[in-house]
């Protein structure tokens, strides 16, 4: 939605002075907001430590289990694919 909304605010700005300060406001925006959502990720990451040490300790599954599940069902879907849509969009 962010997206789309940033899309039509910006479609037919100008070539001259304003412009282009339109356009770096645009992308001023969009880094900001692709920077926060990378930071979202930093919660997860340190909660889950715990728990991974607490059962690969009793060998519930191993470390490459972990990851691969990490990778599969955190990673991609939640931190790669929204920013890459959001970057596609706009």
């Amino acid at each position: 939605a962010a997206a789309v909304a940033l899309g039509v605010a910006f479609w037919n700005t100008g070539y001259d002075t304003a412009g282009i300060q339109d356009r770096m406001g645009a992308l001023f925006f969009m880094v900001f907001f692709l920077a926060l959502l990378s930071l979202s990720s930093i919660p997860v990451w340190a909660a889950e430590r715990q728990l991974f040490l607490r059962e690969s300790a009793d060998q519930v599954y191993g470390t490459g289990a972990y990851c691969l599940s990490a990778v599969l069902f955190d990673l991609l879907p939640m931190r790669v694919v929204p920013p890459c849509l959001f970057a596609f969009i706009s």
